[in-house]
């Protein structure tokens, strides 16, 4: 009887756990109750008796956990440790319940306090589990999961019913997924484990290992495992899809499957391999990890009857040998070859070599120095004529030295770095040109407030003092001295820059240990434009230690005197949420007024998965008015989208089931719909644009990526992807992969649709080569040099790539055409200096000093947390600093960089003065430079007919500079020439064409002329048509469709007469009238070259001179006009009446808003053009694009120059292996093949 009354209470407990709990009664106030307190003192005080419960937390942050009489925690509070926004700070309370056997199965989320008078006191919370209710309720403004539905405000845990223990099921908290533990197994969304054995159905492979440790062993599998002598767990993620996991009796892992497609082993009775990803572990008879065998090598295995050859062996194995003292001495990674380690006596790591030292023409080892405390003191690299393929040797001779390598024994050997320690004696032996003294000059800048004293410290036992890196290729060594106050606190590094100047980081601290102030010196010494910039940043906390505000002042040499602006500039704003996340950030500020260049609000579901920014703006087509805002969906299908629309497929495992975006560009709203496979890699990203009532896939506009698919290890085989061209959705990509038999090496990218020519440049994949190899590594199957890394690229026609062989980073990019790109390194890999080489051109310098780089000795810029300081350069020679801001995704993405410039470029006029020159400029010519921005026909070009007023030849009160130096005839004296318009034979004339950015503004000036009496009719007039006009378009200087290799019919497609008849006069009957069909006009058009708005100005009367800007100000035709999309500003005269009109001093004057640019990606980080846009109106282009990373464009490469690898957005692949791979994937695959969830920053960990 006893037994059964087990069974039925342990039933119960599950059971229990499984359904919604009711909100748990209140604590009895009398309750006598333990607790440990604790203070994190925030400001100094010498009393600890001060430390009491009424302390500020200005001054001590208070946390007390309460426990129960048999110790276990059953609160924790934490006084006032939640703000949210401006509201007073309240109590942060998380709780805990115990079920009947002391387990906590159900786990509540914290919350702040709400309750009336002890909501802020730091006192237990008798009503703890009503207030959390309260506070999470959806109906509560303040909840932070508003509005969401959600009413499971805890996570469940469920164990099984045995004294085992085992927790069989994780249930997170939310409605989807602690709401379902209850449900039938097919509709539940939690971490479900059963456990068994395995099985004969199973088919685990025993395997062996024989030989090895100088040299790689080999492995054999004599048969299966026996039933029941494994253990099996199988798990189901919360999308429902299984892994299993086999353990033998030491808990070693044999054996990863992981479903990726429906078969599934549902009860424990065992399923093969087949459509399972395999990865084999296998171990030597000591424990020792010697194999892994990737997915594809395990199919490979099975299909060779489970005898491994030498291509699974060096291209689908992680290969491990070990010495007797169990340290790792060979590395093998698929598709590279092997790693060596060599230690010394004291078990201590002094050589290592990879696959490109060992080869013939370099015959290296890297080596490390340690002091007498085994700290790594020197590393370096010798070359090893005798024993550079004789691992044993190494490991011989080192095994026995205290110290090894003996450096004399190998002249020539490189040092690369220099550490020291303890003090600074170490200075005069190694000629280090910095002192030995920390600098007081920017102590000027320090607040002073509960701040650690910037004292030096004499106290340095066990620091680092300073170092020394050497650049690679060179003999210069670089220096750094570090200074410490008395806390250890790094409070200075002066360091000596490869330019040849001296760099000074300098930190104050708080009384806690948050930095208040940095102060970055950076000095570039070289000429021409040597300078120095200093850039102070100063932060502000709140009373729980987290950052609200960021502040800058940067001064620069060449920029007023070098002189400090006196006051801060605030960068940021941040303010949190009841949680602790961030809520709002606000970034920049508007040029007029106090409010912010931009607003980021951020929300959060019940996991604390972010749901997006500005939501409100990306899902709404009207309303809310930001610069670019976005929405994760993830569980929840109808995530409140615009139209009532839902995404596709819910997700309940974290990946991310669709994003709606909208960007102030062109205010469209655009979404994504994923699907991925089992295995959680992605199979398509569906494009659709919102029309105004639903989301489409529009004929003109998709962005689509299909047809993704992978081998078991990850490697793409297919993907197609859409894009814009001329104005017409269609494939730009259908790429088939090819692959080196057996291996993770790509061989061949084969693009069935090759809509990328040279005329269409869109930046995605050219299928240039059409060869059998169109790629080339350092390594191949069986070799024993190359670290697996590409060479050659035929599609990019790269013909060589050379790697630095200490730190197998491009070094030299080789292309076609006797073309290159030189990089240069330190020691330590940072990236120096880019030379860009084509014969025939200049070359083109890239120099990073810090946070700073220069193009050509021109400082560009300096990045800082949310965007970057710009240094321009105007017309007159005068400098400035601009801040500009980034707008990112969740990924890092930037998708808008804006500005807070306010800028007026004053193009010059079309004044038609001098000497036409039609094969280039001509000295003291105005016309030769006006007509590099008009299209000027020089026969047009006449002198004023009798009866034309005299007037200058520059608009009134309008500057008209910028002309070559010496230009005649000089602005502003009376004008001598006119353009003459005549409709049966120039319609259009002095077309101009510019790009713009939604929320730029422009003037349009310009003077007219005629004499007419005649009554303008159809007989006397000559239509204009919708070719002709954009015909003129493409032929304007300079001309953005031309380039894409757009034609004037397919912008008259894009542009039908319906559209345009507004702008096509000549057909209009104006029999009562005398004034000529003749107009200054403008038309703006967006990024896919389709009209947006347009206007126009008349003439005026017969034998006037008409200022067009000035007497059409009233009707504000031309005048400050503001632009709503991103695209094209074109303006041009016209004239379809059959007489003379002239036209003289067109003139356009822009005012560019805070828009520089604006980018939008596919999932693989290609650039998806059509949609992206930017300025172009002479600022430092923005290179960080994609994750964050660097894009280089130089010669059509389209690389992401991550800082451990080059990333290629065109296949969505690296071109190097992963530093830190994963063993059940390829090491080429990017993002883990979930680019929408993933990002690698800084291009080794998968975040």
């Amino acid at each position: 009887m006893r037994s059964f009354f087990i069974f039925y209470f342990l039933l119960a407990l599950l059971f229990t756990a499984n359904g919604q709990q009711g909100t748990p009664g209140n604590y009895q106030p009398s309750a006598t109750l333990s607790y440990v307190r604790t203070w994190d003192a925030v400001k100094p005080s010498s009393d600890v008796n001060a430390f009491v419960v009424t302390t500020p937390i200005g001054d001590a942050r208070m946390t007390t956990q309460y426990v129960d009489g048999l110790g276990r925690p059953i609160q924790m509070v934490v006084k006032q440790g939640s703000q949210a926004g401006s509201a007073a700070a309240v109590d942060l309370v998380s709780s805990e319940k115990y079920d009947a056997l002391g387990r906590v199965s159900i786990r509540y989320l914290p919350f702040a306090s709400t309750g009336s008078g002890t909501l802020d006191n730091g006192f237990f919370k008798t009503d703890a589990f009503q207030q959390q209710a309260s506070f999470y309720n959806s109906v509560n403004s303040s909840s932070p999961v508003k509005g969401q539905g959600e009413t499971w405000f805890y996570g469940q845990t469920v164990y099984e019913p045995s004294p085992a223990n085992r927790v069989v099921g994780t249930y997170a908290a939310g409605n989807n997924w602690s709401g379902t533990a209850g449900s039938a197994e097919a509709s539940q969304h939690g971490v479900r484990t059963k456990y068994f054995l395995n099985t004969s159905l199973d088919a685990v492979r025993v395997f062996t290992v024989s030989g090895g440790y100088t040299s790689l062993g080999s492995y054999a599998s004599p048969g299966l495992y026996n039933p029941n002598e494994l253990t099996k767990t199988i798990t189901l993620n919360e999308q429902g899809k299984q892994s299993i996991e086999f353990r033998d009796s030491d808990g070693k892992v044999i054996l990863k499957k992981v479903q990726v497609n429906a078969t599934v082993d549902a009860n424990g009775s065992g399923v093969g391999h087949p459509n399972f990803i395999c990865t084999y572990y296998i171990y030597d008879e000591l424990n020792n990890l010697r194999c892994v065998v990737q997915p594809e090598g395990v199919k490979a295995l099975e299909t060779n009857g489970w005898v491994f050859n030498s291509t699974i062996l060096a291209e689908q194995c992680f290969r491990y040998e070990y010495d007797g003292r169990k340290r790792m001495v060979i590395k093998k990674v698929p598709g590279a070859a092997e790693v060596w380690m060599v230690y010394d006596a004291k078990d201590r790591l002094v050589l290592t070599q990879d696959g490109n030292m060992r080869k013939s023409t370099e015959k290296k080892w890297l080596y490390t120095v340690y002091d007498v405390l085994n700290r790594p003191y020197s590393t370096g690299y010798l070359t090893d004529n005798s024993n550079y393929t004789n691992l044993s040797y190494h490991l011989t001779a080192g095994a026995a030295a205290a110290t090894y390598p003996n450096l004399g024994n190998y002249p020539g050997y490189v040092e690369l770095s220099t550490t020291w320690f303890n003090d600074y004696t170490w200075r005069s032996s190694v000629g280090n040109p910095l002192t030995a003294t920390y600098n007081t000059a920017y102590n000027s800048y320090f607040v002073g407030i509960y701040a650690a004293s910037n004292v030096p410290s004499s106290s340095l036992k066990g620091l680092v003092t300073g170092r020394r890196t050497k650049i690679l290729g060179t003999s210069t060594w670089l220096y750094e001295v570090i200074f410490y106050n008395a806390r250890g606190q790094v409070i200075q590094m002066q360091q000596q820059n490869h330019n040849g100047g001296t760099d000074i980081q300098t930190t104050e601290y708080d009384w806690s240990g948050k930095p208040l102030i940095t102060i970055s010196k950076i000095q570039k010494a070289t000429t021409p434009q040597a300078q120095e910039t200093i850039e102070v940043t100063k932060f502000t906390y709140d009373d729980l230690g987290r950052i609200v505000k960021a502040e800058k002042k940067v001064s620069n040499t060449l920029v007023a005197g070098g002189v400090m602006p006196g006051s801060y500039k605030i960068v940021s704003e941040l303010t949190y949420n009841a949680l602790g996340n961030v809520a709002t950030k606000k970034l920049g500020k508007q040029p007029s007024g106090s409010n912010p260049l931009e607003t980021q609000t951020y929300e959060y579901n019940i996991r604390g998965w972010l749901l997006g920014m500005n939501r409100s703006y990306a899902k709404s087509d009207a309303g809310v008015v930001n610069y670019f805002g976005f929405d994760l969906g993830y569980d929840k299908l109808n995530n409140g989208l615009v139209g009532g629309s839902t995404y596709t497929l819910p997700r309940y495992d974290g990946n991310i089931e669709g994003m709606v975006w909208r960007s102030k560009g062109d205010g469209k709203i655009r979404k994504y719909d994923f699907d991925y496979d089992a295995v959680n890699r992605l199979l398509s990203a569906n494009f659709k644009q919102y029309n105004g009532s639903v989301f489409e896939t529009s004929t003109a506009v998709n962005f689509s990526v299909t047809g993704l698919s992978y081998d078991y290890n990850g490697n793409i085989q297919t993907m197609n992807q859409k894009g814009m061209v001329a104005g017409a959705a269609t494939d730009v990509d259908q790429l088939t992969y090819t692959y080196a038999p057996g291996t993770n090496r790509l061989t061949q990218v084969v693009d069935a649709a090759n809509a990328n020519t040279q005329t269409a440049k869109l930046g995605d994949f050219k299928y240039a080569s059409k060869g059998t190899y169109d790629y080339s590594y350092d390594y191949t199957t069986g070799g024993t040099t190359g670290n697996g890394n590409l060479i050659e690229d035929k599609n990019k026609n790269i013909t060589s790539i050379t790697y630095d062989v200490v730190i197998n980073k491009p070094s030299v990019i080789t292309f076609s055409g006797n073309r290159t790109i030189t990089y240069t390194y330190d020691a330590s890999g940072a990236k120096l200096k880019k030379v860009v080489i084509e014969t025939g051109q200049p070359t083109k310098t890239t120099l990073y000093l810090g946070n700073l780089v220069y193009e050509n000795d021109q400082l560009q810029g300096a990045q800082h947390e949310d965007g970057r300081v710009r240094f321009k350069l105007n017309a007159t020679s005068v400098a400035s600093l601009e801040y500009d801001y980034y707008l990112k995704d969740h990924l890092g993405n930037i998708r808008m960089v804006l500005t807070e410039e306010q800028e007026t470029i004053y193009y010059p006029a079309a004044t038609l003065e001098g000497t036409f020159s039609p094969s280039g400029t001509q000295a003291n010519s105005m016309i030769n430079h006006e007509k590099l921005f008009y299209k000027i026909d020089n026969s047009k070009v006449v002198s004023p007919i009798s009866g034309v007023p005299t007037y200058a030849n520059a608009n009134p009160a309008v500057p008209n500079a910028n002309y070559p130096t010496g230009h005649s005839p000089t602005a502003g004296v009376n004008s001598t020439k006119m353009y003459r318009m005549k409709g049966n034979e120039n319609r259009v004339g002095l077309e101009f064409l510019i790009k713009v950015m939604a929320g730029d503004r422009f003037d349009i000036h310009g003077k007219s002329y005629y004499t007419n009496t005649t009554n303008v009719t159809n007989a006397n007039s000559s239509a204009l048509d919708v070719a002709t006009i954009f015909g003129s378009l493409l032929g304007s200087p300079g001309s953005a469709a031309a380039g894409h290799g757009v034609t004037a019919t397919q912008l008259g497609n894009l542009n039908p007469l319906a559209v345009m008849q507004p702008f096509i006069r000549g057909t209009n009957n104006e029999s009562t009238t005398s004034v000529p069909k003749a107009y200054i006009n403008y038309i703006l058009l967006d990024d896919q070259f389709k009209f947006v708005s347009g206007n126009f100005s008349r003439v005026g009367g017969s034998g006037s001179l008409k200022d067009h800007w000035s007497i059409d100000q009233a009707l504000l035709n031309l005048q400050n006009v503001a632009v709503e999309k991103n695209g094209y500003l074109f303006v041009y005269v016209s004239n379809e009446s059959n007489f003379d009109v002239y036209f003289d001093n067109l003139q356009v004057i822009h005012k560019p808003g805070p828009i520089v640019e604006e980018t939008h990606y596919y999932p693989f980080g290609l650039t998806m053009a059509g949609i992206s846009s930017s300025s172009l109106t002479g600022k430092a282009p923005n290179k960080l694009k994609y994750n964050g990373i660097e894009f280089n464009t130089d010669f059509d490469l389209n690389l992401g120059d991550a800082t451990f690898r080059t990333h290629d957005p065109q296949i969505g692949r690296w071109w190097q292996i992963d530093p830190k791979p994963n063993y059940s994937e390829s090491p080429f695959a990017a993002m883990g093949n979930n680019p929408i969830k993933h990002f690698d920053l800084p291009a080794q960990n998968l975040a």
